[in-house]
């Protein structure tokens, strides 16, 4: 059964290259034809690939740009927010060194005002006070340490007249504290170290003693005690109270 289909087969195709040989030049057509064809599309096909390339490249070429364009913008706004910081910062300088200017001057302000009365007071009338010659006594802290420096201010009474002798007074400065109902008293001369004590004044008018003195951590003065002696005479004492 296989052998005749088999050569069943063998008829059709040649019969069928019979065909070819009766028209040879439809196939020559047929076969130009299909160069023809297959070459226009590669060309079709190529000069799509060129228009999309060069379209291509015209967006590649725009996005480029347009990120160079980013990137000096970015450029220019870091420069512009660091310019920003540097001015805050510099601001922020401006105003702690104007709050500290402020504080300090109000600091100073308070301090003149205290300096103003205390001079006030020295200059006020102090006949009451005729024979100890003590005008004022100060002391002012330094810091936050216990070092502090004092003024005394020697003054004759108007009353003694403007043109009165001079007078020679030796005086002495002593801080008290109060512990267990008995007085503690220490000197002024145990302090510090001064050219000379007890103090020395010769004057006519007035007289300011001034000096530095550290009063020690274990010690809380509660009064000051001024005693001044006129020259042959014997002391006289005022007492004050500490930090008035």
């Amino acid at each position: 059964m296989i052998m005749p289909r088999f050569k069943d087969g063998s008829k059709i195709i040649q019969s069928r290259l019979a065909v070819v040989e009766r028209q040879p030049k439809k196939i020559v057509v047929f076969v130009v034809l299909s160069i023809v064809l297959l070459g226009l599309s590669f060309y079709i096909g190529k000069e799509v690939g060129v228009f999309e390339a060069r379209i291509f490249r015209e967006k590649v070429s725009e996005l480029e740009t347009a990120l160079d364009s980013l990137a000096e913008s970015h450029e220019v706004i870091e420069n512009e927010l660091t310019v920003t910081i540097l001015e805050l910062e510099i601001q922020e300088k401006m105003i702690s060194d104007l709050k500290s200017t402020l504080n300090k001057a109000s600091g100073d302000y308070q301090s003149l005002q205290r300096s103003l009365a205390f001079y006030e007071e020295v200059f006020a009338d102090s006949s009451d006070e005729a024979q100890s010659f003590v005008s004022g006594l100060r002391f002012v802290q330094i810091g936050q340490g216990p070092k502090y420096e004092f003024d005394l201010i020697l003054r004759k009474p108007i009353s003694s007249g403007r043109f009165s002798k001079s007078v020679d007074l030796s005086i002495k400065l002593d801080f008290l504290s109060i512990e267990e109902d008995a007085e503690k008293i220490v000197s002024i001369g145990d302090l510090a170290e001064f050219d000379e004590y007890p103090f020395q004044a010769v004057f006519k008018h007035f007289y300011r003693i001034n000096g530095f003195v550290e009063i020690p951590e274990d010690f809380e003065p509660e009064i000051v005690r001024i005693s001044t002696k006129v020259k042959g005479g014997s002391y006289r004492t005022r007492d004050q109270a500490w930090g008035q």
